[in-house]
């Protein structure tokens, strides 16, 4: 079973997002490294929340935890579309979802 384990310190969304993709998709995690220093922080997030979606079952006990986890990262990446409309916005307290919103590639 999968066990993700609550971050420490305070570290960069882009530091967390690399972190959790070197400890739990390691082939992933060597490619991105291949690619252009400015792309890696987009991709490593976009990574990162797939190991975060996959580890779910794993994690939660039971199954309304399961479908509240899920209807989270849903939310979180539906409200990603916002940060184009409102000028305003502020991102979601996602650590995973920042990096990919206010990436140089992501536009």
């Amino acid at each position: 079973t999968m066990r993700l384990t609550p971050v420490r310190k305070a570290v960069s969304h882009a530091t967390y997002c690399r972190n959790l993709v070197q400890r739990f998709d390691k082939d992933h995690y060597t490619t991105t490294l291949l690619l252009p220093d400015e792309a890696q922080p987009a991709v490593f997030a976009a990574r990162a929340l797939n190991v975060e979606v996959a580890s779910i079952r794993d994690t939660a006990k039971e199954q309304m935890a399961v479908q509240m986890r899920f209807l989270f990262w849903k939310d979180a990446v539906a409200s990603l579309k916002q940060v184009y409309c409102y000028a305003s916005y502020e991102p979601p307290m996602v650590d995973l979802t920042t990096p990919v919103a206010f990436s140089p590639t992501h536009h």
